[in-house]
């Protein structure tokens, strides 16, 4: 399964079934690849309520990549948008699916280390995307 998260006016989280890819489309736009890096670029934590449910996703690129540049766009991107918080101290993205939900750190370490992705429109929109074997039901606001 892939999880796309677009990082638009407000969070919107899709599971599909297709696997990585160079390009995909979306409410009639085309996101493309930012990162050519086959594979994971970086690692990512589930973020979840107390219950399980997966509220978020903390993704630590790595530090290395020759992607750099989009990572910084990314960033460039989220720092205006109220459910994303970047920690430039600690390299992070936080995106919260759910505006109320309450993370429970102690149920949110987690971490996996899929095939992810920076995706971009020709517009400016973007999407993370994240390799992921989560069910539907257990991933809040997911369409």
């Amino acid at each position: 399964m892939w999880l796309q998260v677009f990082l638009n006016g407000k969070p919107l989280v899709h599971l599909v079934e297709s696997t990585r890819e160079e390009l995909f489309a979306h409410d009639t736009k085309k996101y493309i690849s930012r990162t050519d890096y086959p594979g994971s670029i970086g690692h990512y934590d589930w973020l979840r309520s107390s219950d399980g449910t997966v509220v978020g996703v903390r993704y630590w690129p790595f530090a290395d990549l020759e992607q750099i540049e989009a990572i910084r766009e990314l960033v460039d991107k989220c720092s205006g948008l109220k459910y994303v918080k970047v920690e430039p101290k600690v390299k992070n993205i936080s995106v919260i699916f759910d505006a109320d939900a309450f993370i429970d750190e102690d149920n949110s370490n987690d971490q996996d280390l899929g095939e992810n992705g920076i995706y971009a429109t020709d517009e400016g929109d973007y999407a993370l995307c994240f390799e992921c074997d989560i069910e539907k039901p257990q991933i809040a606001g997911v369409t």
